[in-house]
């Protein structure tokens, strides 16, 4: 499957998409709606998410899907890097398709700062010999 993003506005309950771009009839879409809640420094509201969480007993600031312990970047992961389709995502993973999408969402807002822990990570663990090849075993 693959994506195309649109823009366009809703007028009188009606999606109509920029620059006369018409789609076929009857072709499934998917609607994000950007949060229209920002406060005068631009900053946005803090999100709720149906299926996403944090996980205390983790020191990551990253969500997780709740009850399943995946974290988002795994499912975008799974769909950028492995090239699974949202519903084999959902299907292989045992998630309702609404939680991959929201996963999915969720990591593209928060691209920047998920990137920045996954370093700090790797550099933790750097620091801690984690990487480097044992040595050889002399017989």
């Amino acid at each position: 499957m693959s994506l195309a993003t649109f823009e366009g506005v809703v007028e009188q309950g009606q999606i109509k998409l920029k620059n006369g771009t018409a789609l076929p009839d009857k072709i499934k879409v998917y609607v994000v709606v950007p949060d229209e809640d920002a406060n005068e420094n631009g900053s946005a509201a803090a999100k709720v998410y149906q299926y996403l969480d944090r996980r205390p007993e983790k020191k990551s600031q990253e969500l997780f899907v709740r009850g399943a312990g995946v974290r988002a970047s795994t499912i975008w992961h799974d769909r950028f890097i492995s090239r699974f389709s949202p519903e084999q995502i959902a299907r292989d993973r045992d998630l309702p398709l609404e939680a991959v999408y929201e996963a999915l969402d969720y990591c593209q807002e928060n691209w920047e700062s998920i990137c920045n822990e996954k370093d700090s990570e790797q550099q933790r663990l750097e620091k801690k010999g984690f990487f480097e090849e044992s040595a050889p075993v002399h017989q």
